[in-house]
Order: structure tokens, then sequence, then C-alpha cells
């Protein structure tokens, strides 16, 4: 299974990136009405045949139908003769069959028949844009069925370099490649599938780490000097893909509005069944991570948001979408509010679009965003297989590592952070006079806030209002914590310590030190959400947490988070403006954390809620 996917995958990279067809020209079936597009014959499979007269070459197709041909140089010229294929059935139903036929390039119409009858024959001879190494042949019903709407592309050829290629020397794709990027947005207005395949263009391939190539693309608008910038990644032992997108203001002024970004747009065929397996988040109820199993019937639209802007809330961000030929298992790395939307088409192709809920926002001079993460494994036949591949590939390439080796889960023990430094150290004596070999020993919430907030067991006491004041309480640990992760270290486990830093009650010191880098509405015991998008922000409390960690010699740093942040960012957010604070919070996230494991030897970062 993975060296046939994995050829599949490497050629819809090419095309996708670098224009690289097999054999130098190709196409794909993106749409199809009934039945399969077929070469040299009719989609009945019948020789092609039109107004009576027999063809040995050219493409037999059913309404409603798209047809993409791919070329890695520049095509000059297209020509074919078009017509409903001269069949028994097609004649038997003639009265009702009217079928038009279009050309298109870079979202353009170049040219359209009139609607066509079981006895109209009618040459096509375009002459195409400069440049043009896509185009698109279109074929629909002139009215509301599509019964019998057999459809023949007859003699195409294309002209490159001066030379005629017929379709006896194109391939058909099995997976259609997202032309010209598996991403998209709308700009001014307008759908990037319009337009991108006109900016400027460029492609890198960086020096090959291990076994995984690496490519960065470049589009760039020369009107307002947006550039899109995608990193990519493809695995050579998998077939999985993996890519992040970038926008980049190069210009002077604000841009027009971006909107609509999706970070992956694909698209899949679809024959016979469809299924999505997904896995529901957890809200702490009896049906968290529950695997469902549904069906994606043809007219049919499904999609998955998280709630309230954490990511695995409502849905985990993992999904696997099961269809023939070719099945996907997607990932979307972002710890926000992300939303996925299928559409199963009346023909049985499946678009899968995943991004940021909302965005609609300009850029400002020099400014840029990031979209989510997006990694895509592709599988044929056994599921079974393909779970434990998609393991493998998280295992061998995504789970952090230590010492060379990827991370196993510890077995900790767990205590409550209000409870004495003594009986802390009762315990430690406890585990090691019993040779209990625990790996961590963890303290949870309760450790923090002044000495009136002591609160000897979770059910009491008020430790609950300090959340963002992470001074150690003196009254639970008056000689700090360092002392339970010495004596902890002499047992032999390590030190695991529970904070929370986005979320702050309004009235604790940090939030009335520095209001300006809180998000919220103040008043008693209201959460305030620490903007981590303010970059004073996030870097006083990297210095913090760095010197935190080290003085107390924390090995595991557990960071929980029990508000929903949505409401707190688009409130910040101006008109024009849409979604650029949870850009930015969930940017500053991520370098905090890497910050912290830059900084901090050997952490460990774990997180829940």
């Amino acid at each position: 299974m993975n060296i046939q996917m994995q050829k599949v995958i490497g050629n819809w990279v090419d095309i996708m990136l670098k224009s690289a067809c097999p054999n130098g020209i190709c196409m794909e079936a993106r749409k199809q009405g009934w039945g399969s597009l077929n070469i040299n014959k009719a989609v009945a499979g019948n020789r092609i045949c039109i107004c009576g007269k027999v063809f040995e070459s050219g493409l037999g197709t059913h309404a409603d139908s798209e047809i993409i041909i791919h070329s890695n140089k520049p095509l000059s010229h297209f020509r074919a003769v078009v017509g409903i294929d001269d069949n028994k059935d097609t004649r038997i139903h003639a009265q009702k069959l009217k079928l038009i036929f279009s050309v298109e390039a870079n979202g353009r119409k170049l040219w359209e028949s009139s609607e066509c009858g079981i006895n109209d024959s009618i040459p096509v001879n375009i002459r195409l844009p400069f440049r043009t190494k896509e185009i698109t042949l279109k074929v629909r019903t002139g009215n509301d069925s599509i019964n019998y709407a057999h459809a023949d592309w007859a003699d195409v050829a294309v002209v490159c370099d001066g030379h005629e290629i017929t379709v006896r020397e194109m391939e058909i794709l099995p997976l259609p490649v997202p032309f010209p990027a598996p991403f998209s947005f709308c700009y001014d207005g307008k759908n990037s599938s319009a337009f991108l395949g006109t900016w400027e263009y460029d492609v890198q391939k960086k020096k090959k780490s291990g076994d995984i190539d690496s490519y960065t693309a470049r589009w760039r608008d020369i009107k307002t000097n947006l550039e899109c910038r995608m990193e990519f990644l493809l695995f050579q032992k998998i077939p999985a893909v993996e890519w992040i997108v970038y926008f980049t203001n190069k210009g002077e002024r604000d841009t027009p509005i971006i909107e609509n970004i999706q970070a992956a747009d694909i698209f899949l065929p679809g024959k016979g069944e469809a299924i999505l397996f997904r896995s529901r988040g957890s809200q702490c109820t009896i049906s968290d991570f529950e695997l469902l199993q549904e069906p994606l019937n043809p007219n049919t639209k499904l999609s998955m948001t998280v709630g309230g802007g954490r990511s695995s809330n409502l849905w985990l961000p993992f999904f696997n979408l099961e269809t023939s030929p070719i099945s996907v298992i997607t990932a979307i790395g972002w710890s926000g509010q992300w939303a996925v939307y299928f559409e199963r088409h009346s023909d049985g192709n499946i678009s899968t679009r995943a991004g940021m809920e909302l965005t609609h926002l300009k850029l400002h001079a020099g400014e840029t965003i990031r979209t989510p993460r997006i990694l895509m494994m592709f599988w044929q036949k056994e599921r079974q297989a393909a779970y434990n591949l998609f393991r493998r590939l998280l295992m061998k390439y995504y789970v952090p590592k230590q010492h060379g080796k990827p991370l196993r889960g510890p077995l900790t023990v767990g205590h409550w952070g209000g409870m004495k430094s003594n009986e802390h150290l009762q315990r430690i004596a406890v585990y090691k006079r019993e040779k209990l070999s625990y790996d961590y020993y963890w303290i949870d919430a309760g450790w923090y806030g002044p000495s009136s907030s002591y609160s000897p067991d979770e059910f009491s006491g008020d430790w609950w209002k300090h959340v963002g004041n992470w001074t150690i309480n003196p009254a639970a640990h008056p000689a700090g914590l360092l002392p339970i992760a010495k004596a902890a270290k002499g047992t032999g486990m390590k030190f695991l310590l529970w904070f929370e830093p986005e979320r702050a009650i309004s009235g604790t010191p940090w939030a009335e030190k520095k209001p300006e880098w809180f998000l919220g509405e103040r008043g008693e015991n209201k959460n305030l959400l620490l903007n981590l998008g303010n970059v004073s922000a996030r870097r006083w409390l990297t210095r913090y947490m760095i010197k935190f960690i080290r003085n107390n010699r924390i090995r595991l740093y557990r960071q929980d988070f029990n508000m929903d942040p949505l409401d707190y960012w688009r409130s910040a957010d101006e008109k024009d403006r849409q979604g650029i604070t949870e850009i930015r919070h969930i940017e500053g996230l991520y370098r905090f954390w890497d910050d912290l494991r830059k900084h901090c030897k050997d952490l460990i970062i774990d997180n829940c809620s």
C-alpha cells in the first residue's frame, strides 16, 4: 500500500508545487455526473461517436462534468470536437438532451458552446492565454436533468512548444490536485481559485532532512504586494504531507480584506460509500472521546467546530474520511477556534475545507499572520493498517523526544497543592520507605495565593479566587516548593507542577498591575484572559516562568486552561480585523512554549482542559 500511495502523493505534490506532471502532461476528473472518465471511449464504454461519426481518440464523460488538464510547460492551443455521444440510449432520450460545453483557464471562461443537441457536432479551436499551464473542460446540462447526458470531447489535442499532444499521451490522476495550492482564501471579494495561479510564483526545495522533503512556495500579488508563503513537507516513507501558510503584507499600505482563509481546501474522488470517522472532545461527560462513524451521502454537508475557542472541547482535531479509491486522515494544529467543512457533491466527490472559523481582516504594512498547521496521511484498503501507520507517523516525527527517544507516558502521583509542605514531605518519605517507583511527584492547583487563601483541600477555602496570583502561598509552603522538589528527587522522582497562566481572576495582582495586558470585563470573581498576542505580556510571562521553573526544579510543567477564550478574542477585534486577536494569541502561546523548552533543559510540557 505504501509504495503505490507514495508514488501517487509524490506526483500530487510535484504537480501542485512544481507543475511537474508525469510524462509532462496529465489530467484529472474533478467532477463526473455518472460513471468514470474514459480515454478513447465513451462514458458507457462504447466507441466515441458524435452525429454518427466515430472517433478513435478523445474523452468520454457525463454531465455535469469538469476535466482538468495540467502541463509542465505553457500550452498555446486547445482543439477538439464536442457533442452528445451518439448511442442507442442517447437517441431514445434525444428530445430531452441539451448540453453546454466550455473551456476555462485561470478562472476565466475562454469559450462556451450554445446548447448542443444529439445532431450537433461542434469544433473547438482556441488560442490559450500566455503561460497557461492548466485548462478546465466543463460540460453542463441545459435543463435540470442529467439523465443520459453522455458527453464527448473527441480528437482532444493541446499544443506545447509547437508539438501537438493527444489524450493518448495523458495520464488520469487518481487524486485530484488542489492547483494552484492546497489552501484558499478570499481577497478583495474574490476567491483565490480565480487569481492565485496568475500571481508571481516561486518554489524552492530545501536541503533534504532525513526522509522528509521540504519546500517553500511563494505567491505574490504585484498590485498590492501581498505574499502567501507555504512551508510544505513531503514524507518519503509514509504517504503524508504537512503544510502551514503565512500571509505577509510587503507593501507600504494596508491590504484589501483577506477573509475566509481555509488552511486546507482539497478535493477527493468519492466512489461508492463515504464514511467520516471522528471523535468527540471532552466536556466531562460520559460521551467524552466517543468515536463516531457517520455516512457522508451525495448532496450532503457536514461540519465540525470546536466550542469556545478550545481546540478539543467539542471535537478532537483528528478525523478520518474513508472513501474510494483514496482515503485521508487529517490533523489540525491550532489551539484555538478551528472549523472543518465537508460537502459531498451529487457525483459523489468530496470537498474538504479546514481552518480558523472566522477570518476577515486587513494586514498593515510589514505584518505577517499564519494559518493552522495541516497534516494529511493518504491511505487505501485496510483502515486498521492506516491507523497503525498514522500512529507510527506521529511517534516518529511529532511526539517530543528526550535524549533521542520519544516521550512515554509517565507514572505520576498527584497531590493537592494546598496541602502543607510538611504533609508533602511525609508522603514522599512513605513512598521511599515502601519503594513505590513513581516517575513524577505531582502538585496540582491550590499552591498559590496569599496566606488568607490557604485551602487544605479543593473543597474548602477560596483558592479558586486567586488564579492569576502565581506567588507561592506562605501559609501552605513557608519555605517555598524547592524543599519538596529536592525531597522528591531524593527518592528518584522528578517534580511536576500545575499552572494556569492564561487566566486571571479580576483583582489579582497581575491583572491589577498590568490591566492593559488582559482581555475581558472587570468585576468580582470574573475571568480575565492574559493576551499572549501582547508582546510585552508574553515576554514578561516567559521570563517569570523560566525563573520559576529553574528555581523550583520543575521538570514537568502542566498548563491548564479553565475558560473559553473565544468571546474575549472576538470582542477585542475591530470590524476589519476579525480573527487577528486569536491569531496573535495562538502565535504567542506557541512562542511561549518554544521559549520554555529552549531555556529550560529537558522540560516536558503537558496541557489539559
